[in-house]
Formats: C-alpha cells, structure tokens, sequence
C-alpha cells in the first residue's frame, strides 16, 4: 500500500504553539486550531490525547465521524457512541 501523507491539526488551550524543543524541533510553529464544532466534520477522525477539563468532548463527539479517546474522557463526559473509539 503506498504511503499516503496526511494533515495534522491539534486544539489545546493550554499550549497554544510549542515552543522550540530537541525532543520535537518539527513541532516548533505548530498552532493550536480554535475550537470549532463545524469545522470537525471535515476531519477522518480526531484522537484524544490529553483530558482537559475545558475541551467539551460531548460536542466533539457529536460533531465528528470518529473519535479515538486515549484518556476515557468522552465516558467522564458521560458521552457515547457508534463512533467511538477506546483506546
């Protein structure tokens, strides 16, 4: 299967852009994308990394097609679906 390259976008409140690290110098001038329900549709999936309190993971469930939830928040949430993924 040839290798397809993809895009990335990542939402988090707290870290808005990283800085520049040895560790991950390719994320240096990364921007966190706002949060918006709309937009969310238009992604393939969107994963769970990180359980902030403020990330309303009821609406993002709702909104997206898939959800891969590393953390269980969308349970915390008191979120469920067809489209969701525990990992």
């Amino acid at each position: 299967m040839p290798f397809r390259p993809g895009c990335v976008d990542d939402h988090d409140p707290y870290v808005p852009e990283p800085g520049r690290s040895r560790e991950h110098p390719r994320l240096a001038g990364r921007r966190s994308v706002p949060w918006d329900p709309a937009r969310f549709g238009s992604y393939d999936a969107a994963m769970i990394v990180t359980d902030h309190d403020g990330v309303d993971d009821r609406g993002l469930l709702q909104a997206c097609r898939l959800v891969v939830d590393t953390r269980n928040a969308c349970r915390r949430a008191g979120a469920a679906g067809e489209n969701l993924v525990l990992a």
